[in-house]
């Protein structure tokens, strides 16, 4: 008999608790928002500015130039030019 008393009990205060969930998660995310708010947003200023620089770094304008300037300073010196081609074996 208890034991179905309890389903019963937890049958009917399941939805309530869920209901109580759904209100009180904002109220929750809401305060430790505003408690860590210095954190949050130092955490955003460095995943933006990772962004930034990656997309920047990968952009092809920039591979370019940094492929293009290493190209030009190994061909600019005769000694280097030839411990590069010595290292990829031509």
């Amino acid at each position: 008999m208890q034991l179905l008393f309890n389903l019963a009990k937890s049958a009917i205060l399941t939805p309530f608790k869920i209901m109580s969930w759904f209100v009180m998660a904002p109220v929750k995310v809401f305060q430790f928002m505003l408690d860590n708010a210095l954190l949050l947003g130092i955490y955003a200023l460095v995943k933006l500015m990772f962004k930034i620089f990656f997309r920047m770094l990968t952009s092809p304008f920039i591979l370019g130039v940094a492929l293009g300037s290493t190209f030009v300073f190994v061909m600019i010196d005769a000694d280097r030019r030839k411990k590069v081609f010595e290292m990829i074996g031509l």
